[in-house]
């Protein structure tokens, strides 16, 4: 995953995902408040279930957070929480290092701060 992050890298897709909203910003940002508001449950229930070996209950949380991400436009946190769910679901590979969910964690918040610079998704467009 890389360092630096471009915000046109992150919402590569923003004009699609606008037009499932059917164009509407402040749907778009109410669905993107969503989706990162429940971020750090998911993400400790993730941890949880990662430190426990449970694989099944990790790809089940992760393909619920990339089906989330994808719905925002998010690219790249879509694509590397697929690709760590698909990696875990074959079953070929060991867990990989924990720290590993800190550079996802890392990855989201930069996609909500990018999605956020792009639309300006301020308090007006986030309430309701």
């Amino acid at each position: 995953m890389p360092n630096v992050i471009e915000s046109t890298q992150l919402a590569a897709d923003m004009d699609a995902a606008l037009s499932r909203m059917l164009g509407n910003v402040t749907i778009y940002c109410r669905v993107v408040k969503v989706f990162f508001n429940a971020w750090p449950e998911h993400k400790q229930l993730l941890e949880e279930a990662w430190q426990a070996g449970h694989r099944e209950r990790c790809v089940s949380i992760l393909h619920k957070l990339a089906g989330g991400a994808k719905s925002i436009a998010a690219i790249q946190l879509a694509g590397a929480l697929s690709s760590l769910e698909l990696q875990l679901a074959n079953n070929a590979c060991e867990f990989p290092d924990i720290h590993l969910l800190d550079e996802i964690d890392a990855l989201a918040q930069a996609t909500y701060d990018a999605i956020n610079r792009q639309l300006d998704c301020n308090e007006e467009n986030f309430t309701g």
